[in-house]
This record gives structure tokens, sequence and C-alpha cells, in this order.
């Protein structure tokens, strides 16, 4: 099964109001969900705790910041989860991971 597009908001748990809209990729290969921590830092969303993870296309570990918020599918008819989501770094692609699937 090739990579698609789904349309996501990223709502801070803390403070609702401060929201995103935007299409992610599916990742059934990825484990987290991984969005940009300008774009998290800019909704207010707290690290609470730490991940360390291997890229599949790098060999070396890197150490990312952990959140959590609530995500809504938009192509699914069910409320919204709450999900831990890993800071990317700034630029990177927005992929959906399993944990959120």
């Amino acid at each position: 099964m090739g990579m698609f597009q789904t349309n996501i908001t990223v709502t801070n748990m803390n403070d609702p109001s401060r929201s995103f809209e935007k299409g992610f990729w599916v990742d059934t290969g990825a484990l987290y969900t991984f969005i940009p921590e300008d774009v998290l830092d800019s909704i207010g969303v707290e690290t609470i705790g730490f991940r360390n993870i291997q890229y599949a296309d790098r060999g070396t570990p890197v150490r990312c910041r952990l959140g959590q918020v609530e995500i809504k599918v938009h192509d699914l008819e069910e409320p919204a989860l709450i999900c831990q989501v890993l800071f990317a770094p700034a630029g990177s692609r927005y992929p959906l991971g399993a944990t959120t699937l």
C-alpha cells in the first residue's frame, strides 16, 4: 500500500483555542506521529518527555521531545483522540504513525 494524505486537526489539550489543520501522510511503518517542533511550539504544546528513535534512512539514534495533543482525523467519523507525538525538526513532513492510527 502506498502512502496517502488525510486531513488532521491537532489541538493543544491545555488550550483548545490553539490548533492547526494540515494534510498528514499516513505511514503505517512509523510508530509515532511526527510534527515539526516549530509548529507544536506555536500552539503551545509542552514537552512531557523524550524518546530515542532511529529514522529508517539513518543509522544514528536521535533524541526527540515527546508531547501530547488531541488529534481529529477528518476522514473518520470518530471523536478526537489523545495522542503522544514527537517534535520533529522544523521543515519536516507530517507522517501519521501507528499510535495515532
